[in-house]
């Protein structure tokens, strides 16, 4: 088998980048991510391209840490007004979606009742790199 090479899609190349996402029984392609800011389409190639990926930056809003002596009142409001500094930090940086990781002690909820998230039922893999 021959080695594919990477580079990135060419402007030219977006209508079929489109079609080729939407054509992806698997997938679960939202059509708002063609015009994120910090949007990449990645092409993996051999004499013609064979495959896409979009990419694009995400802001994640790891675990809470409340003060043990917190009401649940406290606890969502201080959710809901991190998630406006998380807004702010992601808009400044062209950022247009943030992922909560806040599932435990009903923190999910309160993210989804107070700040406006939803839930997704993607599996989210996670890479870290050294």
């Amino acid at each position: 088998m021959k080695q594919s090479k990477i580079r990135f899609a060419y402007q030219e190349e977006m209508p079929t980048v489109k079609q080729w996402l939407e054509a992806n029984p698997a997938g679960d392609f939202d059509q708002d991510i063609l015009g994120y800011p910090t949007l990449k389409v990645i092409c993996c190639y051999r004499e013609q391209p064979d495959t896409y990926l979009p990419v694009h930056q995400a802001m994640i809003m790891e675990t809470v840490g409340f003060r043990k002596e917190l009401g649940l009142l406290d606890r969502a409001a201080s959710v809901r007004d991190l998630t406006k500094a998380s807004e702010l930090i992601a808009s400044s940086l062209g950022i247009r979606e943030i992922y909560f990781l806040g599932g435990a002690e009903g923190m999910g909820e309160l993210a989804m009742r107070q700040a406006g998230f939803e839930k997704l039922d993607t599996p989210v893999y996670r890479l870290k790199l050294k």
